[in-house]
């Protein structure tokens, strides 16, 4: 800026200034030449966080899908690391009830996959739900002979098939009516005892 002004007093000087009314023209055009160029350092800056703000959504997109992929690797690892200590989820392995020998596991697979062993034990317990759930979905739709499904399924189901025998599908009473009393014993009235629960009708 200022060597701007120096310039172009030098050039004013080449003019000859000789009244005061050249030298406030001169002035006058000095300072639009400061504003034309105020306006050029507005607008580069303008470009400038245009372009800083479509590189950080673009930055930004891209991290979120390294997230996820890193988080779906992440998911697919712990697995594996968890399928070599049969201790952890068997429990009809000798070594199930052995708290320390877990922790230690725990912490062995944590230190693989730089995060803290409840992290991943808690992340497993997740998966391990999911599994559930994913079995019970099938084989209520084996049953049903609905054959092939629409919905989206558990990505690890398959990776996590070594837990088939160690997961057991909870049975769900969906129709009380199902359940086979004896009228001459116990009226409508009154409240029947089952499985050792008081239920009312």
């Amino acid at each position: 800026m200022a060597d701007t002004i120096l310039e172009e007093e030098n050039r004013a000087e080449r003019f000859r200034i000789k009244t005061k009314e050249d030298l406030l023209c001169a002035k006058r055009y000095i300072r639009h030449l400061g504003q034309r160029e105020q306006r050029d350092m507005d607008q580069d800056h303008r470009k400038y966080c245009n372009y800083n703000f479509i590189k950080e959504r673009e930055d930004e997109k891209e991290n979120r899908m390294l997230t996820i992929t890193n988080a779906k690797e992440g998911d697919s690892l712990l697995v594996d690391l968890v399928k070599s200590y049969p201790h952890i989820y068997d429990k009809q392995n000798k070594d199930f009830k052995d708290i320390r020998k877990k922790n230690n596991s725990w912490q062995e697979i944590g230190n693989i996959l730089g995060a803290s062993a409840s992290d991943c034990q808690v992340r497993w317990g997740r998966l391990r739900e999911r599994y559930s759930r994913e079995k019970k979905m099938r084989e209520k739709e084996s049953r049903s002979g609905s054959g092939s499904t629409t919905r989206p399924t558990f990505p690890l189901y398959e990776q996590m098939h070594f837990l088939y025998n160690f997961v057991k599908s909870r049975r769900s009473i969906t129709n009380i009516s199902n359940l086979k009393l004896s009228n001459n014993k116990i009226s409508p009235n009154e409240p029947k005892e089952k499985f050792g629960k008081i239920l009312f009708y």
